[in-house]
């Protein structure tokens, strides 16, 4: 929602660099975590929800401190949302490397994400 408003006013390189700004700074502080696992996107929250649901299951997330997170991403005002399955608590880039070559192994999507 930053984006599309930020849009109103600012140009394209002015909005990501803003958002860049943003971003590093909730990393820095914190609120954001710095390694994510991204496990693609569904196009209904059901999906999503099921997919991530397999996951927390299947890999006994629960257990070793990660969580599984949905999160709706609308990229245009009026546009149909998609439901972005990330994971998150990975203390280490290793630990979040290793975990996506499981997912990978058993033909599933994720993709290492560090921030920071």
């Amino acid at each position: 929602d930053a984006e599309r408003m930020a849009r109103m006013d600012l140009s394209a390189d002015q909005v990501k660099k803003n958002l860049d700004y943003h971003k590093a700074q909730r990393v820095k502080l914190g609120l954001m975590p710095k390694f994510v696992a991204d496990l693609g996107h569904e196009t209904t929250a059901t999906a999503a929800q099921s997919r991530a649901d397999n996951v927390r299951t299947r890999y006994a997330l629960d257990k070793v401190g990660l969580k599984v997170t949905v999160t709706p991403t609308v990229t245009f005002i009026g546009g149909t949302p998609s439901f972005t399955i990330t994971v998150i608590g990975f203390g280490k880039a290793e630990s979040l490397r290793a975990f996506c070559d499981k997912l990978k192994k058993d033909k599933m999507v994720c993709k290492a994400v560090v921030g920071g």
